[in-house]
Protein backbone atom coordinates (compact mmCIF):
# COMPACT_ATOMS: atom_id res chain seq x y z
CA UNK A 1 0.00 0.00 0.00
CA UNK A 2 1.31 3.38 -0.99
CA UNK A 3 1.06 6.32 1.65
CA UNK A 4 2.94 8.90 -0.48
CA UNK A 5 2.36 9.84 -4.05
CA UNK A 6 5.40 8.80 -5.81
CA UNK A 7 7.83 11.12 -6.12
CA UNK A 8 10.34 11.67 -9.16
CA UNK A 9 13.72 10.23 -8.40
CA UNK A 10 16.69 9.48 -9.43
CA UNK A 11 19.02 6.45 -8.72
CA UNK A 12 21.59 7.11 -6.32
CA UNK A 13 23.25 3.66 -5.73
CA UNK A 14 22.86 0.16 -6.49
CA UNK A 15 22.47 -2.03 -2.99
CA UNK A 16 24.31 -5.67 -2.41
CA UNK A 17 21.71 -7.55 -4.79
CA UNK A 18 22.21 -4.97 -7.73
CA UNK A 19 18.72 -2.86 -6.63
CA UNK A 20 18.80 0.38 -7.35
CA UNK A 21 18.57 2.45 -4.78
CA UNK A 22 16.35 5.64 -5.27
CA UNK A 23 16.53 8.80 -3.19
CA UNK A 24 12.57 11.21 -3.97
CA UNK A 25 14.01 14.33 -5.70
CA UNK A 26 11.88 17.00 -3.73
CA UNK A 27 12.13 21.08 -5.10
CA UNK A 28 12.23 23.57 -2.05
CA UNK A 29 11.59 27.44 -3.38
CA UNK A 30 14.77 29.27 -2.25
CA UNK A 31 12.16 31.87 -0.56
CA UNK A 32 8.92 32.30 -0.41
CA UNK A 33 7.15 34.94 -3.04
CA UNK A 34 4.78 37.00 -0.02
CA UNK A 35 4.88 36.80 3.52
CA UNK A 36 1.18 37.15 5.08
CA UNK A 37 0.84 38.69 8.47
CA UNK A 38 -2.74 38.72 9.85
CA UNK A 39 -3.68 41.26 12.37
CA UNK A 40 -6.35 41.25 14.76
CA UNK A 41 -8.88 43.72 14.69
CA UNK A 42 -11.57 42.59 16.68
CA UNK A 43 -14.36 45.99 15.81
CA UNK A 44 -12.76 45.80 12.14
CA UNK A 45 -12.42 49.64 12.36
CA UNK A 46 -9.10 49.07 10.01
CA UNK A 47 -6.59 49.80 12.64
CA UNK A 48 -5.16 46.91 14.79
CA UNK A 49 -5.86 45.50 18.26
CA UNK A 50 -2.27 46.35 19.51
CA UNK A 51 -2.53 49.90 18.21
CA UNK A 52 -6.76 50.43 18.94
CA UNK A 53 -7.00 52.69 21.80
CA UNK A 54 -10.95 52.43 21.44
CA UNK A 55 -10.60 48.42 20.57
CA UNK A 56 -15.00 48.46 20.95
CA UNK A 57 -16.23 51.27 18.27
CA UNK A 58 -19.33 50.83 16.71
CA UNK A 59 -19.78 49.36 12.81
CA UNK A 60 -19.28 51.72 9.94
CA UNK A 61 -18.02 54.61 12.48
CA UNK A 62 -15.43 56.36 11.00
CA UNK A 63 -12.67 56.62 13.02
CA UNK A 64 -8.83 57.94 13.54
CA UNK A 65 -5.57 56.44 13.77
CA UNK A 66 -5.88 55.65 16.71
CA UNK A 67 -9.15 53.85 16.06
CA UNK A 68 -11.22 56.18 18.14
CA UNK A 69 -14.48 57.94 16.80
CA UNK A 70 -13.51 60.82 14.61
CA UNK A 71 -15.57 62.65 16.01
CA UNK A 72 -15.07 62.64 19.77
CA UNK A 73 -12.64 62.54 22.56
CA UNK A 74 -11.72 59.82 24.34
CA UNK A 75 -12.40 59.86 27.83
CA UNK A 76 -9.57 59.08 30.20
CA UNK A 77 -12.30 56.21 31.92
CA UNK A 78 -11.31 56.37 35.56
CA UNK A 79 -10.07 59.62 35.59
CA UNK A 80 -12.08 61.64 37.80
CA UNK A 81 -11.61 64.01 40.14
CA UNK A 82 -13.12 64.76 43.70
CA UNK A 83 -15.49 67.81 43.74
CA UNK A 84 -13.86 71.02 43.54
CA UNK A 85 -10.35 69.55 42.94
CA UNK A 86 -8.02 69.22 40.63
CA UNK A 87 -5.66 66.93 42.79
CA UNK A 88 -5.04 63.12 40.66
CA UNK A 89 -5.94 59.99 42.50
CA UNK A 90 -4.15 57.08 42.98
CA UNK A 91 -5.78 55.03 40.38
CA UNK A 92 -6.03 58.38 37.79
CA UNK A 93 -2.15 58.37 38.20
CA UNK A 94 -2.30 54.06 37.44
CA UNK A 95 -4.28 55.30 34.01
CA UNK A 96 -2.69 58.02 32.99
CA UNK A 97 0.77 56.16 33.37
CA UNK A 98 -0.51 53.52 31.00
CA UNK A 99 -1.88 56.76 28.60
CA UNK A 100 1.52 58.45 28.51
CA UNK A 101 3.46 55.41 27.82
CA UNK A 102 0.87 55.62 24.65
CA UNK A 103 1.36 58.47 23.95
CA UNK A 104 4.80 58.18 23.68
CA UNK A 105 4.97 55.95 20.95
CA UNK A 106 2.83 58.49 18.65
CA UNK A 107 5.88 61.28 18.21
CA UNK A 108 4.19 62.13 14.79
CA UNK A 109 0.62 63.14 16.66
CA UNK A 110 -0.11 65.96 18.84
CA UNK A 111 -3.05 66.02 21.84
CA UNK A 112 -5.64 68.34 23.40
CA UNK A 113 -6.52 67.28 27.15
CA UNK A 114 -9.88 68.50 27.82
CA UNK A 115 -11.26 69.07 31.01
CA UNK A 116 -14.75 69.50 32.82
CA UNK A 117 -16.19 69.73 35.99
CA UNK A 118 -19.50 69.17 37.14
CA UNK A 119 -22.76 71.80 38.08
CA UNK A 120 -21.42 72.44 41.26
CA UNK A 121 -20.60 76.01 42.22
CA UNK A 122 -20.00 79.20 40.42
CA UNK A 123 -19.88 78.70 36.32
CA UNK A 124 -16.90 80.56 36.52
CA UNK A 125 -15.24 78.87 38.87
CA UNK A 126 -16.25 75.33 37.31
CA UNK A 127 -14.29 77.18 34.19
CA UNK A 128 -10.95 78.14 35.91
CA UNK A 129 -10.73 74.20 37.99
CA UNK A 130 -11.64 72.34 34.70
CA UNK A 131 -8.69 74.24 32.84
CA UNK A 132 -6.56 73.11 36.48
CA UNK A 133 -7.82 69.56 35.92
CA UNK A 134 -6.64 69.30 32.38
CA UNK A 135 -3.27 71.51 33.12
CA UNK A 136 -2.80 68.81 35.86
CA UNK A 137 -2.87 66.19 33.39
CA UNK A 138 -0.63 67.41 31.27
CA UNK A 139 1.94 68.31 33.73
CA UNK A 140 1.64 64.70 34.46
CA UNK A 141 2.08 63.23 31.15
CA UNK A 142 5.14 65.67 30.78
CA UNK A 143 7.04 64.55 33.81
CA UNK A 144 6.26 60.90 32.55
CA UNK A 145 8.24 61.64 29.56
CA UNK A 146 5.52 62.80 27.04
CA UNK A 147 6.98 65.79 24.48
CA UNK A 148 5.44 69.06 26.02
CA UNK A 149 5.29 70.05 21.94
CA UNK A 150 2.41 67.22 21.51
CA UNK A 151 0.27 68.56 24.29
CA UNK A 152 -2.24 71.08 24.76
CA UNK A 153 -5.41 71.46 27.30
CA UNK A 154 -8.48 73.14 27.23
CA UNK A 155 -11.32 73.67 30.13
CA UNK A 156 -15.21 73.32 29.57
CA UNK A 157 -16.38 73.59 32.73
CA UNK A 158 -19.88 72.68 33.25
CA UNK A 159 -20.22 72.96 29.29
CA UNK A 160 -20.48 69.74 28.21
CA UNK A 161 -21.83 67.34 30.64
CA UNK A 162 -22.14 63.34 29.67
CA UNK A 163 -24.16 62.86 32.75
CA UNK A 164 -27.34 63.89 34.74
CA UNK A 165 -25.91 66.55 37.28
CA UNK A 166 -28.87 65.42 39.56
CA UNK A 167 -27.02 62.48 41.01
CA UNK A 168 -23.81 61.64 42.62
CA UNK A 169 -22.68 59.05 39.97
CA UNK A 170 -24.17 61.50 37.31
CA UNK A 171 -21.63 64.77 39.17
CA UNK A 172 -18.66 62.06 38.93
CA UNK A 173 -18.75 60.90 35.53
CA UNK A 174 -18.44 64.86 34.58
CA UNK A 175 -15.37 65.48 36.78
CA UNK A 176 -13.38 64.03 33.67
CA UNK A 177 -10.67 64.88 31.16
CA UNK A 178 -10.91 63.56 27.48
CA UNK A 179 -8.01 63.30 24.92
CA UNK A 180 -8.40 64.40 21.57
CA UNK A 181 -6.58 63.24 18.53
CA UNK A 182 -5.51 66.68 17.01
CA UNK A 183 -3.19 66.34 14.16
CA UNK A 184 -0.54 63.21 12.35
CA UNK A 185 2.52 65.50 11.10
CA UNK A 186 2.19 64.17 7.34
CA UNK A 187 5.66 62.72 6.20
Amino acid sequence: MLLYPQLPSEPQARDSGGVEIHTPVVEIPAKLDKTVTTLHDIDADGVSDALDWCEHTAPGLQVNSLGCDRNRALILEGVNFNSASAELTPSAISILEKQADKLKTLPDSTFMILGHTDSSGPEALNLALSRQRAKTVQDYFIRQGVDAGKLGFEGFGETRPIASNRTATGRKKNRRVELRLDAVKKK
